[in-house]
């Protein structure tokens, strides 16, 4: 029996779905019953392959707050045998294209589902690479199942699990100081202020008023006039 009602619904959700029905009706029409039926499941495990062999990808050139910067490659999907050489080559168009060869590579999984020995062995052999001319690559918030994977196959791939962590690792795997925050000023001294300015006869005269904070750069007491020779050229 057909079910005409379900196509309209389909249609409407995700034509894509349509694809092993119309393929099932076709070989059954033409061939038979049986080798209808396989080849309708034998499109539906290709649908259901190619995600994790085409997983999303996304490259971006991200700068922390201690000025490091990195590009962060996030995976959309799981990481296993299939698409492992379709990572590898993206991983390192990335580095190559955006990191220009020396930016520090990290692969965001938080949204990697699972892993396997393959792909564990594949990014060990591409972190490999990558460290040979300097540009170290880490695995950024992996799942307890992916890390494990990971560990199981003996990579050498940085895994860190926190954000924090992560610009602490990148500080010591990169060897660069960290920027001082130019918006503190905890520690910094504000200057004096002026009373008035004025200039007689070549004869700078700046008088400083007496200091309202709690470390002066200059001790006075009420007021003090500072002169200043200045060459008459």
């Amino acid at each position: 029996m057909i079910e005409y009602e379900v196509v309209k619904p389909m249609w409407r959700s995700k034509r894509a779905d349509l694809v092993p029905a119309f393929a099932t009706f076709a070989v059954c029409l033409i061939v038979g019953v049986e080798l209808g039926i396989l080849a309708g499941v034998a499109v539906n495990v290709l649908f259901l392959l190619y995600p994790n062999a085409r997983p999303q990808m996304d490259a971006e050139i991200v700068t922390n707050s201690f000025g490091t910067s990195y590009v962060l490659v996030t995976v959309g999907n799981s990481l296993y045998f299939p698409g492992v050489e379709y990572i590898r080559q993206y991983v390192e168009r990335a580095a190559k294209k955006q990191g220009g060869c020396s930016m520090p590579v990290v692969i965001d999984c938080r949204y990697v589902l699972g892993a396997d020995f393959t792909a564990a062995k594949g990014l060990c052999a591409l972190s490999s690479s990558m460290a040979s001319r300097g540009q170290p690559m880490v695995l950024l918030s992996p799942r307890a199942s992916v890390a494990s994977v990971f560990n199981g196959a003996g990579s050498s791939v940085v895994v860190v699990m926190t954000t924090a962590e992560l610009e602490g690792t990148l500080q010591g795997l990169t060897g660069e100081i960290p920027l001082p925050d130019i918006n503190s000023t905890r520690n910094n001294t504000p200057p004096p202020k002026y009373e008035f300015l004025k200039q007689n006869d070549g004869i700078t005269e700046v008088v400083i008023a007496e200091a309202g904070h709690n470390t002066p750069l200059l001790n006075v007491h009420r007021s003090k006039t500072f002169k200043n020779a200045v060459d008459d050229t």
